[in-house]
């Protein structure tokens, strides 16, 4: 009952947030981050994982990453949306504040 719940909330979700994706011609992309620097909860895989399978169904198409040299201005062009997964740590705070001193275009939908 819980994942099905899950994945309905997680769908209903992705489908708000992402809304202004649709009118796109082709799929959007997306960026999953799910690297831990403390705590590693066992659900990220799962929780990677149906991100992943629902992306087709909202005509998005993610990649999964834990490597934080993606994040530059080369890295990042390609994608429509990022999603910080269940991330801990210090990391991640040094992380966000080089992702938001980015152009402003990384912080908007298009």
């Amino acid at each position: 009952m819980f994942l099905t719940g899950f994945t309905v909330l997680l769908h209903c979700t992705l489908s708000f947030l992402l809304l202004p994706v649709f009118v796109q011609s082709g799929p959007a992309r997306g960026l999953i981050y799910s690297a831990t620097a403390d705590y590693r909860h066992d659900s990220i895989p799962v929780a990677r994982d149906a991100l992943t399978a629902s992306g087709q169904s909202i005509n998005v198409q993610f990649d999964a990453t834990e490597d934080e040299t993606r994040f530059t201005d080369a890295g990042l062009a390609s994608y429509d949306v990022l999603i910080f997964l269940m991330n801990t740590g210090e990391g991640l705070a040094l992380l966000l504040a080089q992702w938001l001193s980015l152009p402003p275009r990384r912080l908007t939908l298009e």
